[in-house]
């Protein structure tokens, strides 16, 4: 099925026009569900601080923060217990480089040929080396007995994961449990990799020791009738109670004059005598405000206009005044951005904020709010260094685990690859530099086919240690004698992975029927076979959804790994059949599980029978829109470096390329079914690839030599045809 919108076209030719970008990319960004300017110009060119989102509003983080403080202060062992992937790894390296800047080298466990998360095994082995505290780190919420045991034996934990939660296997005994997905989470994206919770844990204990952490902080505004508090009066008080940057608390009031309001200050605000009309007197209302207030920080914008305001009033009524510290983000403003105007409206305007309505008191304590955060994140030098300094390990962590790269993951991970070869880390240097083209820019492409099955490698045949030494290293010795290493684990990888796909294609002849909604493959090694480690059977079950877009579930000995494309949960399934399985662990696209084989055949019939009633459809192949051969242009191939990053949930873009005269073709792959068609653009031959379409085009071109097609545009000019029509 294939699926487009013919009334993009006008909305695309007009924003092509006013923001001088190409027609295919305007279709793109609208396909995108992009409307507005602002939200274009925020897709194509994001602000690495206001991207963002506060680390403060995962459950939990400050109970972690104040129990981490503990074991530094007192100098006590802390052991970081991660997961064996690339996910996993890079979420133990960040965690590591912050404990260590703040004066603790932490211990760090990277399972081998254990099951998913915390084993009652490695922990007696650190309680024996004396740890007190355990941060676990991408696992660990499924770990209840293991973090009970942990408690018994006087070891705090402290969960940090982003899997899918189990309320039944919750661990109860942990200090905190930091993961965007449990239901009080305040985290405005719920799909984050395990490496970038533990960045944002990293994020908020760096925070701790600045001199706004954990204070409360009243942000201040008021509506008045003129600008002398001697003759004028106050019409509206809006205060927002923040700690940590988290709201707390709101005060708001109309408050109701002695005078009739005047029609140009109506004008302004938008405040009449009748809105007023119920409203308390400013005498009722100071001593609320006062109490609301308490000893906090205030925060204003103009600060001696509504402080002196507000203290006219305490002093005329109450013979007191507000003597708190005060922050004036009009003052600050000033010391820290070049502007023309530092007016409230204008400077926010000018950062690009998301639009409100000026001249009301409780919309300008939310601008003022915005504003004051983002300055406070400007000037933070320390902060702002750790996080330029780890977002390679996010990018890298991001995409290997395959988390949609739309909002936050997006912007992240865009100004994570376009650092990523200025990385200061070593033993990441060194790997680019064996693994990776630079005569191309880092794309996620790059990473994820380059990168991510070279540092994956080792956690497959259980060695993922040896991934993690490479990315903490200062050494460079030592990171190129770990390449070398890793070099030939990746090889052994390769060989191992082949031995294993060609094993489950046979079974897969055996095992599935045509009918089947879902592939479901099982294999006991005898002592005769060539060895598979059970750690690349994941790769596998990525072959069999790419290959036949069904969810795949494949188990080697009692060992199972499950993907899935976007039109079935996996974790669900699992769950549904969780009284089956000694215990699994994972998200909606990729999980994995251990299972005594006794039970296999039960599994099977429960998986079989829960999903008879998924109704699966053919997904639709969606086109961003309808373009010429004359809109291929070298603007547009420019353009596609600031769509990146692509990936889950923001894929190439996908256009019908009407009316492409065919002259001649090529034919490739071993039985000559591959196409490339040559085209012109700009002087440079490009060739346009088809899989599989030989037979097809050749149909067609018996007809009429001019064809419609449906093709996948990819940096560095790379057209990939999807269908002939």
């Amino acid at each position: 099925m294939i699926k487009w919108d013919l009334k993009n076209i006008d909305t695309a030719k007009e924003i092509s026009y006013k923001l001088n970008i190409s027609f295919p990319t305007a279709l793109f960004l609208i396909s995108r569900g992009l409307k507005t300017i602002q939200e274009i110009k925020k897709f194509l060119y994001p602000d690495f601080l206001k991207e963002h989102s506060n680390p403060f509003l995962l459950p939990d983080i400050q109970k972690a923060i104040e129990r981490i403080k503990q074991a530094l202060e007192k100098g006590e062992k802390i052991l970081i217990y991660g997961d064996k992937d690339v996910d996993g790894i890079t979420a133990i390296a960040i965690l590591y480089y912050t404990l260590k800047l703040l004066g603790n080298i932490p211990y760090y466990y990277v399972p081998s040929d254990e099951s998913y998360g915390l084993s009652e095994e490695i922990i007696d082995k650190y309680i024996k080396q004396g740890i007190k505290l355990i941060i676990t780190v991408d696992c660990g919420i499924t770990s209840k007995n293991e973090v009970k045991y942990a408690k018994q034996n006087g070891i705090d934990v402290i969960i940090t994961d982003h899997h899918e939660v189990q309320s039944k296997l919750l661990p109860e005994d942990a200090i905190c449990i930091i993961n965007p997905k449990l239901k009080e989470s305040k985290y405005p994206f719920k799909e984050i990799a395990g490496c970038m919770v533990s960045y944002k844990l990293a994020h908020a204990l760096i925070f701790s020791y600045d001199k706004l952490y954990n204070k409360n902080i009243v942000i201040i505004d008021i509506e008045t009738t003129g600008l002398n508090p001697a003759t004028d009066e106050i019409l509206e008080i809006s205060a927002l109670k923040i700690n940590n940057f988290v709201i707390i608390d709101e005060f708001y009031t109309l408050v109701k004059p002695k005078n009739k309001i005047p029609q140009e200050i109506t004008k302004i605000h938008g405040i009449t005598d009748e809105n007023c009309s119920e409203a308390p007197d400013i005498k009722e209302i100071l001593p609320e405000l006062y109490k609301f207030i308490g000893d906090s920080i205030i925060v204003c914008h103009n600060a001696s206009f509504d402080i002196g305001f507000l203290n006219y009033f305490y002093r005329f009524y109450y013979s007191l005044e507000i003597k708190n510290e005060i922050i004036d983000t009009l003052k600050l403003a000033r010391e820290t951005l070049s502007q023309k105007s530092y007016s409230l409206e204008s400077l926010y305007k000018n950062l690009e904020l998301p639009p409100i309505q000026h001249h009301r008191a409780k919309n300008d304590t939310y601008a003022i709010f915005r504003i004051f955060q983002y300055l406070i994140q400007l000037n933070s030098t320390n902060i702002n260094f750790f996080l330029q300094e780890n977002i390679d390990l996010v990018t890298i962590g991001t995409i290997a685990d395959l988390m949609p790269l739309v909002e936050e993951n997006r912007a992240l991970v865009k100004f994570g690859l376009e650092n990523l070869t200025s990385t200061k880390k070593i033993g990441l240097k060194t790997l680019f530099d064996e693994f990776l083209n630079f005569e191309e820019k880092i794309t996620s492409k790059n990473i994820s086919f380059s990168i991510v099955p070279v540092l994956n490698s080792c956690g497959r045949l259980n060695k993922a240690n040896i991934s993690l030494e490479l990315l903490i290293t200062e050494d460079k010795n030592k990171a190129e004698k770990i390449i070398d290493e890793i070099y030939e684990i990746n090889q052994q990888r390769k060989e191992f992975q082949d031995i294993a796909l060609q094993k489950y294609k046979e079974l897969f002849m055996q095992q599935v029927d045509e009918n089947d909604k879902i592939i479901f493959l099982y294999y006991q090694q005898t002592i005769d076979e060539p060895e598979i480690p059970s750690g690349v059977i994941g790769p596998v079950a990525n072959y069999f959804v790419n290959k036949y877009k069904l969810p795949t579930i494949i188990i080697k000995d009692n060992i199972g790994a499950c993907r899935s494309s976007d039109e079935f949960d996996m974790h669900f399934l699992l769950t549904e059949c969780s009284d089956l399985l000694i215990n699994f662990g994972g998200h909606k696209y990729a999980c994995g599980f251990t299972i005594e084989k006794n039970k296999i055949k039960n599994f099977r019939e429960r998986i079989f029978n829960v999903i008879k009633n998924f109704e699966y459809i053919k997904p639709e192949l969606e086109i961003n829109g309808i373009i010429s051969f004359e809109d291929l242009t070298e603007q547009f191939f420019n353009e596609l470096e600031f769509l990146e990053p692509f990936g889950m949930n923001n894929p190439y873009p996908v256009f019908l390329l009407k009316k492409l005269k065919i002259d001649r073709y090529l034919t490739a792959g071993v039985i000559e079914e591959n196409i490339k068609i040559p085209i012109y653009i700009n002087n440079k031959v490009i060739y346009i690839t088809g899989y599989n379409l030989r037979e097809k085009i050749e149909r067609i071109l018996r007809l009429t030599s001019t064809v419609d097609l449906i093709v996948r545009i990819e940096p560095y000019n790379k057209l990939i045809i999807l269908d002939v029509i």
